[in-house]
């Protein structure tokens, strides 16, 4: 899926502007071979107006209390065991962790998918159907 990042701003006289206009690269990790991560915007702070189009600082998946991300996620259907790269446990782990860090932190590893933060999501679905079970 291609994915573009636009981002508003406001030149010198306060006119809104646009400031960035970038595709998004998706994150693809082995262990979750088709998965793909589109990382859009976040921040570690509270939100404030970008005027310059920079991205605010942020350095893991999930944010800190008073931090956000914005991102989308796709997951195919089906996987096909034939379009799975095969990493040992250790290289599978080390691959996650430089692509989406943090992420497995929080994750349950009896429980694949689920996972607890002490922040809020939003989940959005665009095409076909998810199964959204909570505990």
């Amino acid at each position: 899926m291609d994915v573009r990042r636009v981002v508003t701003g406001h030149d010198a006289s306060g006119k809104s502007v646009f400031v960035s206009d970038e595709t998004v690269e998706p994150v693809m990790p082995a262990l979750m071979p088709a998965a793909e991560f589109h990382l859009l915007w976040g921040g570690d702070k509270t939100p404030h107006f970008p005027d310059d189009g920079s991205m605010p600082d942020w350095r893991t998946y999930f944010p800190p209390i008073g931090g956000f991300r914005f991102g989308t996620f796709t997951i195919p259907p089906a996987m096909a065991a034939a379009d799975q790269e095969f990493l040992t446990a250790e290289e599978a782990l080390a691959d996650m962790e430089g692509k989406l860090p943090g992420l497995v932190q929080y994750t349950d590893p009896s429980d694949p998918g689920m996972h607890t933060t002490n922040t809020i999501d939003f989940e959005v679905v665009l095409d076909g159907t998810v199964v959204l079970e909570l505990r």
